[in-house]
């Protein structure tokens, strides 16, 4: 149904009499908004762009039973016959055809699918949608956009208070869906996620530097930064700023433990934003599992070993 619907099937299974073709981007994505925990059944839902991965998500959003659903395109025409086809498909009138500079019309809480190319890498600096005012109506954010990692768009959510989510796993799960079609298996979600993982860290492009107190994070992260053209951040001074003072005015007011927590809260906020960057850690930042997690799915983590009379003399 989904490829009669889309017009467009990207895989075919033989089958006793012939071929059968499936739509997987739309499968694929379906499969990436439930894995984050996104629910569209009774949401308001806001599609930017009326091209080919347009139709594949108006069709999701409709299998999904999304209450409202409007598609933003700069030429009324596109989204209107997406508009059409969808609605004249499942038989009801829940999709709107908006041009994109009537966004204004709109009103409460949306969650918005970014299905232009709008934004792809190295067109960085530009989202579909410049203006605050429309990130403020967004709660959940999607861009199928997955290089740079972090868009301009999902960038511009955040900044608003919105989840906001790359389309780096419905790449991965169309290529495993694929997989299961054509052998008849079902891959689990613990080596997907072993495979995301990986696709994850070439997709940051960062470099993680641990080690004790001395070994020189910092210096050889600056140095590895300028000679792969990539941004330092020093874990340490982020959460100085972040702060307003030292780490030993915080461990002398608060504590040790108060400052791990504080640790765990900027890897997970950097975590969250930096990518093509060579990051220093504290020393003591790796001791706590749950930043070992978010270290190992931020990038590549290298372990700088030196003797402990190095550190003594240094």
């Amino acid at each position: 149904d989904e490829g009669l619907a889309i017009g467009a099937v990207n895989t075919l299974v033989r089958m006793e009499n012939g071929y059968m073709g499936y739509n997987t981007d739309m499968l694929g994505l379906t499969r990436e908004i439930k894995s984050y925990g996104i629910e569209l059944e009774g949401r308001k839902v806001i599609i930017l762009g009326a091209g080919g991965a347009a139709k594949a998500v108006a069709y999701m959003c409709m299998a999904e039973k999304a209450s409202e659903i409007y598609i933003l395109n700069r030429t009324l025409e596109k989204a209107t016959e997406i508009a059409e086809h969808m609605n004249s498909f499942f038989g009801r009138q829940t999709i709107r055809a908006m041009k994109l500079s009537d966004w204004r019309e709109l009103e409460g809480k949306y969650i918005v699918i970014q299905s232009t190319s709008i934004g792809l890498k190295p067109d960085n600096d530009r989202a579909v949608i410049e203006d605050e005012d429309f990130y403020s109506m967004i709660d959940t954010g999607v861009d199928l956009i997955y290089s740079p990692f972090e868009t301009k768009f999902m960038k511009l959510c955040r900044r608003n208070g919105a989840k906001a989510y790359n389309g780096l796993k419905m790449l991965l799960y169309q290529g495993i869906i694929a997989y299961e079609l054509w052998n008849d298996i079902s891959v689990s979600e613990e080596v997907a996620d072993q495979v995301y993982e990986v696709l994850e860290k070439n997709a940051r492009n960062n470099t993680v530097l641990t080690g004790f107190m001395g070994c020189g994070k910092s210096t050889v992260g600056k140095s590895l930064a300028k000679a792969t053209g990539r941004d330092f951040l020093d874990v340490d001074e982020y959460i100085v700023d972040k702060a307003g003072c030292s780490i030993s005015r915080i461990f002398a007011e608060h504590g040790e433990e108060y400052f791990r927590a504080l640790e765990t809260e900027a890897l997970n906020e950097i975590y969250n934003t930096v990518t093509g960057t060579v990051i220093s850690t504290g020393g003591g930042l790796p001791m706590r599992k749950v930043n070992r997690d978010i270290l190992n799915r931020l990038g590549e983590v290298v372990y700088l070993d030196v003797s402990p009379d190095c550190v003594y003399e240094r």
